[in-house]
């Protein structure tokens, strides 16, 4: 088996399980296009936003609404890079991963390590795109992290940028290919009391 292939399996793997949320979540907005083709093959775009996809994962579900769930940028979400998860908003606990962002900085793939700034307040990354339609990447995203350092250069903050292109591919929902663009933001961490 070729590291290629295993990388991709172990990503769809890590893609599909429930993770624990040790590392922070947070708040995440965004905004999309996403283009298909009409029955007479014209191309058509429309919108979408976080809400979307957290309305997709419950017809997926067969959720019959979203009461009591959110959809989180998960920093560390599982070992091999950040996610988009649904989470349980009274525990915060990640039901599952929508997008994961892997092996953009894998050395053994031939990819170099992020940018950093000097300071080590920012970075600036490209990774791919895994869900769990398919073992192998379906897009990519340029993400830029920034850290707010206290004067000891420990990290007191924190908010992540994202472009990301990606595929979704035909299913239960959707009869065609959509080509999804978008921007994401995250607004602030997630708070869930004792």
């Amino acid at each position: 088996m070729t590291k290629t292939i295993l990388y991709a399996a172990c990503a769809t793997f890590l893609l599909c399980q429930g993770s624990a949320s040790a590392q922070p979540l947070f708040h995440l907005t965004l905004r999309g296009s996403s283009a298909t083709t009409d029955p007479n093959g014209h191309i058509f775009s429309g919108q979408f936003t976080e809400k979307t996809l957290l309305n997709e994962f419950a017809l997926q579900n067969g959720l019959t609404n979203t009461a009591g769930y959110g959809v989180a940028y998960h920093v560390g979400g599982n070992a091999l890079g950040d996610t988009i998860d649904v989470i349980n908003l009274t525990n915060g606990q990640p039901v599952t991963s929508l997008i994961g962002f892997y092996f953009g900085e894998d050395p053994t793939l031939g990819r170099p390590p992020a940018l950093r700034s000097a300071s080590g307040a920012q970075q600036r990354r490209i990774e791919y795109i895994y869900t769990s339609q398919d073992p192998h990447s379906l897009g990519s995203a340029l993400i830029t992290d920034y850290y707010w350092l206290n004067g000891d250069g420990t990290t007191n903050a924190e908010a992540h940028f994202g472009d990301m292109q990606y595929l979704v591919l035909p299913d239960s929902l959707r009869s065609t290919v959509r080509v999804r663009n978008a921007h994401f933001t995250t607004t602030g961490p997630w708070n869930f009391g004792p």
